[in-house]
């Protein structure tokens, strides 16, 4: 009897593990989806963010699509080796100085976790000030939006940290496909004191 009884326990705490799945996956749906309407489109911003944690993969490589998704499959894989069945999309950092007259480089790739879900392999976000631009042109303007937002900053005197953040807001649930995804450009503004 207390076999059995463990067995049905057991299989009662797997359904339940996938219905907290489900339900953090459709809250976090909910949450973007909303970010994603109420954007205004191609229009900086500030945004004060919060203090934000991370799981993430290094990416080195050629930008192309082969070698992205590659990369990407390596990261999923690495939340799964740690336990992560997250429901947030992944994204992706680019650094400033990878960004040129023609193009741009990622340096990682990364999902972010809720603060004490995992107790290692955990990057901090500090909060504070972004600058912040959407687009629903999918990947298509990533270049041209870094470079605005550079722009804006050195002409507003503003320093900027090191890394843009790239965020898929909206993505295939919720656009007519890839090409018209929202995605949400932010890059730290230093302090005064940074």
């Amino acid at each position: 009897l207390i076999n059995l009884m463990e067995s049905k326990r057991a299989e009662i705490d797997k359904k339940l593990k996938a219905l907290n799945w489900s339900k953090t996956y459709i809250d976090n749906k909910i949450k973007l989806t909303q970010e994603g309407i109420l954007a205004p489109l191609n229009e900086i911003l500030t945004e004060d963010l919060p203090t934000r944690y991370m799981v993430t993969s290094d990416y080195k490589g050629e930008n192309n699509d082969k070698t992205i998704a590659k990369v990407l499959a390596q990261h999923m894989e690495n939340c799964d080796d740690l336990g992560l069945y997250n429901a947030c999309p992944i994204g992706a950092l680019i650094p400033t100085q990878s960004i040129n007259d023609q193009s741009y480089d990622y340096s990682k790739f990364y999902t972010f976790v809720e603060k004490g879900q995992l107790s290692k392999n955990i990057t901090t976000v500090p909060s504070g000030k972004h600058l912040v631009l959407y687009d629903n042109n999918g990947y298509r303007n990533v270049h041209e939006n870094c470079q605005k937002l550079l722009k804006y900053a050195e002409d507003s005197g503003l320093k900027l940290d090191d890394v843009f953040y790239e965020d898929v807001i909206l993505d295939d649930l919720s656009t007519d496909g890839y090409h018209s995804y929202v995605v949400k450009l932010s890059i730290k503004i230093k302090n005064l004191r940074d």
